[in-house]
């Protein structure tokens, strides 16, 4: 059985951590400004979507690697919008840095081989035994007709 490799296994546990932690002090300022419902169910699904690429990277699926940089492809998008431009491009440089990072764990060949499936094994062919495989001779679909009748006596 595969191991996972450390930096997968200490980039799950971050993610799962960033995911419950960002929930909690959202829900906690939930207590000073209530959002709207739309914004709400965006903070609970971007950290519930964090929470799962880290199980499942733990797991070795390799959607969650993909889910794991699209997550904080999203983060460097929704930093850049709070921000104004100035400060927005320091941000989006920052932020790049991690992405790329994260993308070079997440497709190492060590991580590769982590995400990726064991080959499949050979095809199993069907084989009929020998004596099936002759053929049957040919079924008449009609029934036989009448025998013809006898020769008249001359």
């Amino acid at each position: 059985m595969k191991t996972c490799p450390p930096i997968i296994t200490l980039l799950s546990f971050l993610f799962i951590a960033i995911g419950v932690i960002s929930t909690a002090v959202h829900v906690w300022q939930f207590s000073i400004s209530k959002p709207t419902a739309l914004e709400e169910a965006g903070i609970y699904a971007t950290g519930g979507l964090a929470v799962a690429a880290g199980i499942y990277m733990l797991r070795g699926r390799n959607w969650a690697r993909w889910l794991a940089l699209a997550w904080i492809s999203f983060h460097v998008i929704v930093g850049a919008l709070n921000q104004t431009f100035g400060s927005a491009l320091i941000g989006i440089a920052i932020h790049s840095v991690f992405v790329a990072l994260l993308a070079w764990f997440l497709f190492r060949r060590e991580s590769r081989e982590w995400f990726n499936p064991q080959p499949a094994a050979a095809p199993v062919e069907f084989t009929l035994p020998p004596s099936d495989l002759q053929a049957s001779p040919p079924v008449d679909p009609l029934p036989p007709a009448d025998p013809p009748p006898p020769p008249a006596a001359l």
